[in-house]
């Protein structure tokens, strides 16, 4: 889905009932695209998308909100499943890139959408995704 959905989807959500909020941030795309070319960049983008929707597509709606930006808003109940599903995308994703030999990776960060609201959760998913794109840019996540 795109961000017009995206946002149409986030002021339907209740406090009544909890969400799985994950984001996604393709690191390495201006490489990509610098030294493969844009359509290299497209393919890397539909590529990550498509890895996120074979993921997560059973669970929620996956969205691509900006350029390199995605995420699922969810309605998985067991946080363990989502960090299944999270641990699948990323594997899939570094397979891609393998394949391809294309710099790039995807930070994520995950947090739930309750009773403490939208901008609490996204306060935590932000926090978890810039640590993460720390961790990758010092070689320590692929």
């Amino acid at each position: 889905y795109n961000r017009r959905a995206y946002e149409q989807d986030i002021k339907k959500l209740t406090a009544d009932k909890k969400f799985l909020y994950l984001s996604a941030d393709v690191n390495g795309l201006k490489a990509v695209n610098d030294r493969l070319g844009h359509a290299a960049g497209d393919e890397l983008l539909c590529g990550v998308a498509g890895c996120m929707k074979q993921s997560f597509e059973d669970y929620g709606k996956v969205y691509r909100i900006g350029g390199d930006e995605f995420c699922v808003i969810s309605n998985i109940s067991d946080i363990n499943i989502l960090l299944r599903r999270i641990d699948n995308f990323l594997d899939d994703v570094k397979n891609i890139a393998a394949d391809k030999h294309y710099p790039y990776s995807v930070a994520t960060g995950y947090g739930i959408i309750d009773d403490s609201g939208i901008d609490q959760c996204f306060k935590v998913v932000d926090s978890k995704m810039y640590q993460n794109k720390r961790a990758s840019k010092k070689g320590r996540l692929n």
